[in-house]
């Protein structure tokens, strides 16, 4: 009877045993005893306040991470989105943890915005800033459990890119310059030719508006619609220069003036990524190789003859009508 009851005791206070370990278990992380040994950390943005970006920014924030004493232990900082957030980390952006060595006391934590060009609002992205000592848990005390931890918010804003503008390019002809037996492009040669704006439908220099939008040195001109108004717009080819009009000898394989024109290819172009979108539109137009401008067009600049019956006036590419900041477009 006395085995028995020493047995049964035994077996009974092995189950109180277990059964207050398994109880305690889960609070085994936090601190027992004072914590006024634990340090406080403090958290300082680095680089503009700005807590607004595009999507496609690719913005990183870093924050210093700052312990005002050093422990023998490493400890860990990093990120954990709240319920509330409308962002999604790995798809709007990511995190990157800290960890602060045992006996120093500065480290660095980071947010980066991701590139997306999803068609959708401003999304904020809120982030509680979490602790722990090391290891992939970041719940664990190790420093003072007072500690101001803040909540970051960003706002990721919708990636835009609008399109509304007129490209005029004249590289459509490669073989539009020859010399020895070759090919040359217009605009690897330097040959400029630029595109004036007046709201008549006769060219004048009196007319111009003084838009320079499309005359510049650039090789093809694009003009932004934007910068007009309501109205009516008519453009105009310009021959500015060909460096290298000299090279050029009008004759290929026994062929005299092979297709020396360079014709003005317009494309009138409007659209957008991102949100809202717009609907797209666009319209092409290409100079008739009579109204292009010659390869040689460069003598005539300088005094000479026009050669080739090439002509130096100013030849219409478009004319444009803009209501309502709508705009319509036709070829001459």
């Amino acid at each position: 009877m006395k085995l028995y009851n020493k047995i049964l005791f035994a077996f009974l206070g092995g189950l109180l045993l277990i059964g207050c370990d398994a109880e305690n278990f889960d609070q085994d992380v936090k601190p027992v005893g004072s914590t006024d040994s634990y340090p406080t950390p403090s958290f300082e943005l680095q680089g503009s306040a700005e807590m607004t970006t595009n999507e496609n920014d690719q913005v990183v924030y870093t924050w210093k991470v700052i312990l005002d004493k050093p422990i023998a232990y490493d400890s860990k900082f990093g990120f954990e989105a709240t319920e509330d957030s409308q962002a999604t980390i790995d798809v709007d952006f990511t995190t990157q943890n800290g960890t602060i060595a045992a006996y120093d006391t500065e480290g660095t934590i980071s947010v980066t915005i991701l590139s997306d060009i999803e068609a959708e609002d401003t999304e904020i992205a809120k982030l509680q800033v979490v602790s722990g000592p090391g290891d992939d848990d970041l719940t664990q005390y190790l420093i003072n459990p007072d500690a101001s931890l803040p909540v970051v918010e960003i706002a990721i804003e919708n990636h835009v890119v609008s399109v509304n503008q007129i490209t005029f390019d004249w590289e459509t002809n490669p073989n539009a310059l020859q010399y020895n037996g070759g090919y040359y492009g217009p605009c690897a040669n330097s040959v400029d030719l630029d595109v004036y704006v007046t709201t008549t439908p006769e060219f004048s220099w009196d007319d111009e508006i003084g838009n320079y939008g499309a005359a510049t040195s650039a090789c093809p001109e694009v003009f932004d619609i934007d910068t007009l108004s309501d109205g009516t717009y008519y453009f105009w080819s310009d021959f500015y220069s060909n460096e290298f009009y000299t090279y050029f000898d009008g004759t290929y394989d026994g062929i005299t003036n092979p297709t020396p024109e360079m014709p003005i290819t317009t494309s009138v172009l409007k659209s957008s990524t991102g949100w809202p979108k717009v609907d797209p539109k666009e319209a092409t137009f290409v100079q008739s190789d009579a109204d292009a401008y010659h390869g040689d067009l460069a003598a005539y600049k300088e005094g000479g003859t026009a050669p080739y019956g090439a002509t130096a006036e100013n030849n219409l590419l478009l004319k444009l009508v803009i209501v309502d900041g709508e705009w319509t477009a036709t070829a001459n």
